[in-house]
């Protein structure tokens, strides 16, 4: 149990640095500044015929995986410096042990990962005001776009599955895709964070980059390879009633990645305590 408190402890002081941070906020206004340009087609489509979208834009983002990859550079940014060994750190990390502070990392890393999304979520709302409607449905905009070629001819080139539509309800969208993003920026994380303790820090950025780049440059790859591109699961294209994506069970996703997850996390707390943590300026 004292263990347990300390590494929310850990993970809370993190958080609080964060939030009193610049970094943070600068990811999250870039995030909006890009979205913002991004949805200026169903803007002017909203307008234009006076309609109000729901809520529910998020889902759909993820399907153009240059977007996909672009969100998820914010987390690279966020993470780079995995685990976050700073001066002030180090006598956190000698009063709880390495094991333990280590633990309180992962646990930041996944809160942050979880508010990031749900930022994203937010921030996708918003871009869709004045022109909001905030019932917890698809709404007429949605079913349209998804099963027309208005959205096409006034320019708006959102992929938008009928299927998804037809199969699941917007909340139930919305928390799927809000949990496999969060359990790709904590694999993310985690990766940048074993390579920062192992390695070097450049080679991590290269290998999490890669992960985000591989899924624009291979649309049409065998269904088995898709396991490789974890960044890829966030798409809905083929998402039906069973709930699988382009053959993929989404069932088996969430266990493949938090299977990596508890990997990757368990070699970071090891490396953390038999090796010489790297420290990083404040």
């Amino acid at each position: 149990m004292h263990k347990a408190a300390n590494i929310l402890r850990v993970a809370a002081c993190q958080l609080s640095q964060l939030v009193r941070g610049r970094k943070i906020w600068l990811v999250l206004i870039c995030d909006f500044i890009f979205l913002q340009s991004q949805v200026l087609p169903l803007q002017s489509f909203l307008r234009e015929y006076e309609a109000d979208a729901t809520p529910f834009l998020f889902p759909f983002l993820f399907m153009d995986p240059f977007l996909t990859a672009c969100f998820f550079f914010g987390i690279i940014l966020l993470f780079c410096n995995a685990p976050f060994f700073t001066s002030a750190q180090k006598f956190v990390a000698i009063r709880t042990g390495k094991k333990v502070w280590a633990a309180g990392q992962i646990l930041y890393i996944l809160c942050t990962g979880l508010l990031y999304f749900l930022a994203l979520y937010l921030m996708s709302a918003a871009v869709l005001i004045p022109r909001l409607s905030l019932k917890n449905d698809w709404g007429s905009v949605w079913n349209t776009l998804a099963r027309t070629e208005a959205g096409q001819l006034a320019g708006v080139y959102l992929i938008i599955p009928a299927g998804i539509l037809n199969a699941l309800q917007p909340l139930q969208t919305v928390a799927l895709v809000e949990i496999i993003g969060t359990l790709n920026a904590v694999f993310l994380g985690e990766l940048l964070f074993l390579f920062n303790v192992y390695w070097k820090k450049e080679a991590g950025i290269a290998v999490a980059a890669m992960f985000l780049l591989l899924p624009t440059r291979m649309q049409s790859v065998p269904a088995i390879l898709r396991y490789l591109m974890p960044i890829s699961w966030m798409a809905l294209d083929g998402w039906s009633g069973d709930l699988t994506s382009a053959g993929t069970d989404l069932k088996m996703q969430i266990l493949l990645l938090l299977g990596a997850i508890f990997l990757l996390g368990g070699f970071c707390i090891l490396g953390c305590h038999r090796k010489e943590i790297p420290e990083i300026e404040e």
